[in-house]
């Protein structure tokens, strides 16, 4: 009899654009994004090959930019539910458009049994009782992270010490998938709007997994999933600052930590 293969957290990101221009975005969702995201078809793809390599995930979360500004969502919740019928759900927000939703999408997100993770910039604390009061009016159940800093982490030169940036990272176990592409964490998928943005032409290539290669197996995506990778080198210490909305050409030191070796 074969044994059920499990993965703890896979981040989906289905929107590249956002309502906010959150200063040092690690999604670079920076002011004037054209919008941006994935395709039903497109995600359906990718969560039916997951679907092929790994029977259960225990935490599935919905990524943007805003997530609620994708024209297609109550389909792509629903579809996913059904492939997953056991997986915690989250979706990832800003919630500033939670009230904006229709009717429809609302019950397919209660039926669903997903969760709305609200991340409550200085900008959204007025409004939170009043929206999380809308959202269990419909039987949806809520988290809140209550958000006042950012954190730049890059490290341009690209001269950290990998192994201990691996094993000191939060970020480790934010599996990303998107477009066919796995990562351990999302910088090696981010840093091609990096380098749009300043000209650069940093290539991380080799830290993304095709989960659409055939040959690829269960434990090829486990054993990608958790080790450092190359990528590892261009993270350093965060450094944190004050949550707040960006300027229209942001400069790079928004990302950019201070010139030290780790």
């Amino acid at each position: 009899m074969k044994s059920i293969t499990k993965f703890d957290v896979l981040g989906l990101p289905i929107v590249d654009h956002c309502n906010l221009n959150c200063r040092g975005c690690y999604h670079f969702c920076t002011q004037g994004q054209k919008p941006s995201f994935r395709t039903l078809d497109v995600f359906l793809k990718d969560v039916k090959r997951f679907k092929e390599l790994v029977d259960h995930v225990n935490w599935i979360k919905l990524y943007g930019g805003e997530p609620l500004l994708h024209p297609q969502l109550k389909e792509c919740v629903s579809s996913l539910r059904e492939i997953y019928p056991y997986s915690e759900i989250c979706l990832m927000t800003n919630g500033l458009l939670i009230k904006s939703l229709d009717r429809d999408t609302l019950r397919v997100l209660k039926d669903s049994n997903v969760k709305m993770d609200i991340t409550a910039y200085p900008v959204l604390e007025k409004k939170l009782p009043d929206i999380i009061n809308f959202l269990h009016q419909y039987g949806i159940r809520t988290n809140v992270n209550h958000i006042s800093e950012f954190g730049r982490r890059f490290n341009k030169k690209g001269d950290s010490n990998p192994q201990e940036i691996y094993k000191n990272c939060e970020m480790k176990i934010c599996h990303y998938l998107q477009e066919g592409e796995f990562t351990m964490c999302p910088l090696p998928i981010f840093i091609r709007r990096y380098n749009e943005l300043f000209g650069t032409n940093y290539d991380m290539s080799c830290d993304i997994l095709n989960i659409h290669d055939q040959n690829v197996k269960y434990e090829d995506l486990v054993a990608f999933a958790n080790r450092y990778h190359d990528c590892c080198k261009y993270c350093g210490e965060t450094e944190l600052f004050p949550w707040s909305i960006g300027v229209n050409n942001p400069p790079a030191s928004d990302w950019e930590i201070e010139d030290k070796k780790l």
